[in-house]
């Protein structure tokens, strides 16, 4: 019951933050996943990490970003390492997110 009870606050926050505030109030801002996106492509080793957690933190937040993300992973390290090894870096650092969000979530 006590982790229905977390997940209904979060969920209930997340709603309310997205619909009863303006965007310039929101805590998740409409244009932080671009932000996101141009910081990693200045940082392309930091990023994976980076990439990683985020991936993570949005599976077990519920939040519906880890898609966009994951299509701008694939974006950002085929510019940096070119389509074979950029693909395959951003489908690991992908998978590796989502396997750690679902491992911490349950």
């Amino acid at each position: 019951a006590g982790k229905f009870l977390v997940m209904l606050m979060i969920v209930l926050s997340i709603v309310y933050d997205a619909s009863m505030r303006s965007p310039e109030e929101r805590f998740l801002k409409p244009d932080l996943a671009g932000k996101f996106l141009v910081w990693v492509e200045a940082n392309p080793y930091w990023g994976l990490g980076a990439f990683l957690c985020a991936i993570a933190v949005c599976v077990v937040l519920l939040i519906p970003i880890g898609t966009p993300l994951t299509l701008g992973c694939g974006y950002i390290y085929k510019g940096v390492y070119g389509w074979t090894m950029g693909l395959a870096v951003a489908t690991f650092v992908s998978m590796a997110g989502s396997a750690l969000g679902g491992g911490l979530f349950f």
